[in-house]
């Protein structure tokens, strides 16, 4: 027995590592396969997976090196995934893929009318909580017990770099806390293992329409920043140098990079709806990191892919209705109310909702500002709220409570407990 347990932990160890590097294989057959196309500014065809064709268009090229070129340049060292983000425009042109998005269109255009109605009259769940269940046809239950959390982590910045799992924001906050995510989800995720229920959160994709059939019975939680400062802390934390440059600078592995103005992106170029370039949507499928415009919208809805053709009001009309659908809604500039913070701790029986837990290199780049401080003119701002007043009216509508937080509590009568997961540990 003292020999077989050793191999046994071996074997396992072994099978880990095997399915890792297969992984990460994977990711970088994408990545291969895109690079025989790069910077020829020509129109090529592929195949996904599901032997779908689309044509993919280098528009645009990118330094490998890790350096700008002249202090101006927007695009040096950016990882795989974001450069494969940077150079495509994806045209649908296969019949399955024009036929999904007709009927994606023509379902939305049919619900779009009751969508308005129901978020002219539900109130907002930044103001009233609300511990009723979504269910499918937009209809509500206040006798169904959760089952399940779930956290939609509308992004200031650009946490997890990988994508060879959606759900490794919940991995890594339910497991680790600061390693992925923010201190919200991190605090959340405590909330789900309060009460016994599954956790998940989710960056990147589009919100979860909440109600959809076949899921399971879900408390819905999110957070909203004002969107010009979100806009411009997501430009500090990542769009001013790579993050992985000053994670490394920070660390001082590498000498041969120095945070600087000169090196600097600008911020007058980051005025596009992913940040520096306009939102693509690669495989036909919503996927924003990096964003400086109508963010909130765009993340809830998950509609701004281009081949979509949906205008910026039908995306906030769905923003704004699923929202609704939501059951609690952080805003974050009220944290800093004691009264708040305690309102939401008391509301969900459980601390440390301000508690804050530091994101991937955000030390560094809070370093790297505090050398080079960021100037930001009143015309750079002034541009920066014209170009989101969809996203400042949508902030608007959900965060206009007064001051008021009467929260109520979180009925533990309303939960379906898992106890193999349930760790009750707060009072």
């Amino acid at each position: 027995m003292k020999i077989q347990r050793p191999i046994a932990i071996i074997v396992a160890t072994s099978i880990t590592i095997i399915t890792l590097i297969a992984s990460y294989r994977f990711i970088r057959y994408d990545v291969a396969v895109y690079s025989q196309v790069r910077n020829s500014g020509e129109t090529t065809s592929f195949r996904d997976s599901d032997n779908n064709s689309f044509n993919v268009k280098m528009i645009e090229k990118w330094d490998d090196d890790e350096s700008s070129d002249n202090g101006n340049s927007i695009n040096h060292s950016w990882s795989s995934s974001e450069q494969m983000n940077r150079t495509r425009v994806i045209e649908p042109n296969s019949p399955k893929e024009q036929k999904t998005i007709l009927e994606m269109q023509r379902d939305l255009y049919t619900k779009l009318p009751a969508m308005k109605q129901f978020a002219a009259m539900q109130p907002s769940p930044a103001c009233r909580p609300n511990l009723d269940a979504a269910l499918p046809g937009w209809k509500w239950s206040n006798s169904t017990r959760f089952t399940r959390m779930y956290f939609y982590h509308a992004r200031k910045a650009y946490n997890v770099r990988t994508k060879f799992s959606k759900d490794l924001l919940t991995i890594f906050c339910t497991l680790f806390g600061s390693r992925g995510g923010t201190s919200l989800a991190r605090y959340f995720s405590n909330v789900a293992k309060n009460y016994g229920l599954d956790f998940k959160a989710v960056e990147w994709k589009a919100s979860e329409e909440p109600g959809e059939p076949f899921r399971e019975t879900t408390f819905y939680v999110t957070h909203l920043r004002e969107p010009v400062d979100r806009a411009i802390s997501h430009f500090k934390y990542q769009g001013r140098w790579n993050c992985r440059d000053l994670a490394k600078w920070y660390n001082s592995k590498r000498a041969d990079f120095v945070p600087t103005e000169w090196n600097a992106n600008k911020i007058e170029a980051w005025i596009k709806t992913g940040g520096f370039q306009d939102t693509t949507c690669p495989r036909n499928e919503f996927s924003l990191g990096e964003c400086a415009v109508n963010c909130y919208t765009q993340w809830i809805s998950g509609l701004s892919c281009p081949q979509y053709n949906i205008s910026t009001e039908v995306q906030y009309a769905v923003a704004n209705a699923r929202l609704r659908r939501y059951n609690f809604i952080v805003i974050l500039e009220r944290l800093a109310d004691q009264k708040y913070a305690a309102a939401i701790e008391r509301f969900f029986g459980v601390p440390g909702v301000t508690k804050r837990r530091s994101a991937f290199c955000e030390r560094s780049s809070r370093k790297a500002n505090k050398v080079n401080p960021l100037v930001i003119t009143n015309k750079t701002r002034e541009r920066l709220i014209r170009l989101n007043e969809v996203d400042i009216r949508l902030y608007n509508d959900i965060s206009d409570c007064g001051e008021e937080y009467a929260f109520g509590r979180l009925d533990p009568a309303r939960i379906h407990s898992n106890p193999k997961i349930q760790v009750n540990y707060y009072n």
